[in-house]
Parts: structure tokens; sequence; C-alpha cells
């Protein structure tokens, strides 16, 4: 069973990923739709990600990351920067 503490532990995790995602999208002056599109994901799961609302599966984060030009560890290096 997941504790308090680590649920919340997850959902800060989630909104800082999803932050870093917005960022990055916006850092390359794409669009929300855009990004999607290159992720294959639908743009409402993608928008609800950047707030850091859902699961967002590795398998999603990969492709995102490929999307934007980066390796998925660039997601949890800078998440440890920002701490």
């Amino acid at each position: 069973m997941t504790t308090l503490k680590t649920r919340e532990q997850l959902r800060t995790l989630r909104k800082t990923i999803g932050t870093h995602i917005h960022l990055q999208r916006h850092g390359r002056k794409m669009l929300l739709q855009e990004l999607a599109h290159k992720a294959g994901l639908h743009t409402n799961t993608l928008d609800r990600y950047e707030m850091g609302k859902g699961a967002l599966r590795l398998e999603e984060l990969t492709r995102i990351a490929s999307a934007l030009n980066m390796k998925l560890s660039d997601f949890f290096i800078e998440t440890q920067k920002t701490r």
C-alpha cells in the first residue's frame, strides 16, 4: 500500500515533470497539438500531463522525450536540479 508521503512525492514528481515538458515545449516554440502529434498522444492527454495530472507511463514519457529531441534521463536530471 502506498503511504501518504509516497503519494505526495509522486504527485510532486508528476507536477515537476509536467512543468519540465511544458517549459521544453515552449522553449522550442512548439504548440501542444504539435508535440502531442509527434509523441502519438491525444492533445488532452498531453495537456493533463503538463498540468501534473494523470499517471504518465514510461512509454509515453519516452515518446515525449523523443519528440522534443531529448533523452529520457534529461527529465530526471533536470527534476533533481530543481529540488
